[in-house]
């Protein structure tokens, strides 16, 4: 790219807000043209962290990967803990490499939203998300499976229930079925 090109491309993303740089899918740039890539991560950094999710969420990127999962750990509410792992985090955890998962597990599990209540742990459909992340996950050939079992280990210790991520674990044998309960106090 020549350098007129790059610093008229460089003054169009500097005036674009953050919704038009979510609608023209500007993050696309960064796995395009190495040239001005610098560029729009400096756009993105300037942005606050709901308008940084809405516009990586527009294209997510392996490029926005450590933002992405900073963002998922600072989550403030239910609704963007959700947003967050299911449009940034989703997408591209077929990427993850142990630390990756593992920083996505210490975020969720340290997460103090807004109110010091975990908003992700916390979040309704946040089991479906780590069940999608466990299945893009699994097949990875590093240290995955321990790291899911030491995740389900500490959100079984604070009871939380994520049911379809739990039978996913048992039926690759990752975590063992729970016993029932034979003690029944009723003798019929």
């Amino acid at each position: 790219m020549e350098h007129a090109e790059r610093v008229r491309i460089e003054g169009l993303i500097n005036a674009m807000s953050s919704e038009e740089i979510s609608k023209y899918q500007v993050t696309k740039l960064v796995e395009i043209n190495a040239d001005i890539r610098n560029h729009v991560f400096e756009k993105v950094d300037r942005l606050n962290n709901v308008e940084q999710a809405k516009v990586i969420a527009a294209y997510p990127s392996v490029f926005f990967k450590d933002r992405s999962i900073f963002l998922f750990s600072e989550a403030l509410s239910f609704n963007s803990a959700e947003f967050r792992g299911n449009q940034l985090l989703l997408p591209i955890s077929s990427t993850f490499n142990d630390r990756d998962l593992e920083r996505v597990f210490e975020g969720a599990i340290e997460n103090t939203g807004a109110y010091g209540i975990n908003q992700v742990l916390n979040a309704g459909g946040i089991g479906a998300f780590f069940s999608g992340l466990y299945t893009e996950t699994k097949t990875a050939p590093l240290n995955h499976r321990k790291l899911w079992q030491d995740f389900w280990e500490k959100v079984s210790e604070e009871e939380y229930q994520y049911n379809s991520l739990r039978e996913k674990l048992i039926e690759d044998g990752y975590i063992a079925p729970e016993e029932e309960d034979d003690d029944d106090p009723i003798p019929f």
